[in-house]
């Protein structure tokens, strides 16, 4: 780990700034989140048991699951999903109860047969 302070703040006008020791960078919310999503794929390539070739371009990535856990937010009692993704990286998402019910449903759907259900080919 690194010594360099790291830090996300939210900036003038819905901006993200991304700051790394001495360095800043303001990004608009749309850019920072493709930047967020890009930099996930890129450490889970990274910590793969055979990464990548130097120099391969990451954009997004189907993030492999190594442990998930459920629960509700100590907040609002809203239901929380936990997935851990390869590399250790934890991420959380707060769900309303009637999507976290629709979400199990087509998980299990999805799950039990093997396959995809009906026009729902995600890449």
């Amino acid at each position: 780990m690194s010594g360099v302070p790291l830090s996300v703040e939210i900036g003038a006008g819905g901006t993200v700034i991304i700051r790394y020791g001495d360095v800043a960078w303001t990004l608009p919310a749309e850019a920072a989140a493709r930047f967020g999503r890009a930099l996930v794929a890129g450490a889970v390539a990274a910590n793969a048991g055979e990464p990548p070739p130097t120099g391969t371009h990451v954009s997004d990535a189907h993030l492999p699951i190594t442990a998930w856990k459920t629960g509700v937010s100590n907040v609002n009692m809203e239901p929380i999903l936990m997935m851990e993704v390869k590399g250790g990286l934890w991420m959380s998402f707060q769900l309303p109860h009637a999507s976290a019910e629709a979400m199990g449903e087509a998980l299990s759907s999805t799950g039990s047969t093997g396959g995809r259900p009906p026009g729902q080919l995600l890449s």
